[in-house]
């Protein structure tokens, strides 16, 4: 006996949970689908490996870093580059954005940290050395009631961890 999904259903007297209900489908209309994926856009412009990202604290802005030694600056609502820093003299490994958004730190191969203005794309002051290999992380002091966020950690394959004054 054949009977609709909805005809079992208001029957209840007769349906239970052990009940085998056959279901038939019939499309009604074709339709092309465009294939789901997770990515919603791709950023191309980096000549090499991007190797580490930071989304801004407002999610406006996102940096990339790349074996081409550059720090890129993305918009996120245009999906275009804004700006392409290119101070370094090895890959970047690690970006981080401050707390604040208002500055950038870059590091990587060259034993060196960049910060970086997001909103012009210039570099603020020198670079801070002191690392004798290659920089491996970096991380903002967190920003909170009675600091500036001023303070940056950043470790080394040279097996030693220095904190920063980037006001200084």
């Amino acid at each position: 006996m054949r009977q609709s999904v909805q005809e079992a259903i208001d029957r209840q007297t007769e349906f239970n949970t052990e009940m085998v209900i056959p279901v038939q489908y019939r499309p009604e209309a074709m339709f092309a689908i465009k294939p789901i994926t997770r990515a919603s856009s791709t950023l191309e412009g980096h000549t090499e490996a991007v190797l580490n990202v930071a989304f801004s604290p407002d999610g406006q802005k996102l940096a990339s870093g790349s074996g081409d030694t550059t720090v890129r600056f993305w918009d996120l609502n245009t999906e275009c580059p804004q700006y392409t820093c290119s101070e370094h003299r090895g890959w970047v490994l690690y970006v981080a954005f401050a707390p604040d958004g208002k500055t950038l730190a870059s590091a990587g191969m060259d034993n060196m940290i960049n910060i970086w203005d997001p909103e012009t794309g210039q570099q603020i002051g020198r670079p801070l050395r002191g690392h004798k290999n290659f920089i491996t992380s970096l991380t903002w002091e967190p920003l909170i009631k009675m600091t500036q966020g001023r303070r940056l950690a950043s470790s080394s394959k040279d097996k030693t961890v220095r904190i920063w004054d980037t006001v200084a």
